[in-house]
């Protein structure tokens, strides 16, 4: 995968002035299939460094040629329960350890549900169960029973 070219000199150099802060440096994905999440502490594999035209001009690409169907979608919605699932076990482990208030606790897992009834109303089974974010939330209304609950 190399994008050290001199067509992609040329067609960085024309998209001056064409292109708003055609020079800032961005990240791209080799794989689009690939999602990541970096953190501090973590290394972004499969992420290199261009400049935001050629970032933008590839991503065009990959949209034309359709590789954002409806496999990277799946993939997408895995990734993204993954990633609330994670945030509201955090939430409940702050909570358990006292860090957090448990009215402040419902407050953030609310809003992060909310989300996610947005985002995907309807989530594919294999999204949900991959990811066991339907055992997250089982565990968040064990943590916050509402009153007409009944006992499992």
């Amino acid at each position: 995968f190399s994008l050290n070219t001199e067509k992609w000199r040329s067609i960085l150099i024309a998209s001056e002035g064409i292109i708003t802060d055609h020079s800032t440096m961005t990240l791209l994905r080799v794989d689009h299939t690939n999602m990541f999440w970096c953190t501090s502490n973590s290394v972004c594999d499969g992420v290199i460094i261009v400049p935001r035209a050629q970032w933008l001009l590839i991503e065009i690409a990959r949209c034309k040629e359709g590789y954002y169907g409806k496999r990277f979608r799946r993939k997408l919605e895995v990734f993204e329960l993954k990633k609330w699932g994670d945030e509201i076990e955090a939430i409940m482990e702050r909570i358990k350890e006292g860090k957090i208030e448990r009215e402040e606790g419902l407050k953030e897992c609310t809003s992060i549900c909310e989300t996610l009834s947005l985002h995907y109303p309807l989530p594919y089974f294999t999204s949900l169960k991959s990811t066991l974010i339907g055992r997250t939330l089982n565990s968040l209304l064990r943590l916050f029973p509402t009153p007409d609950a009944v006992p499992p």
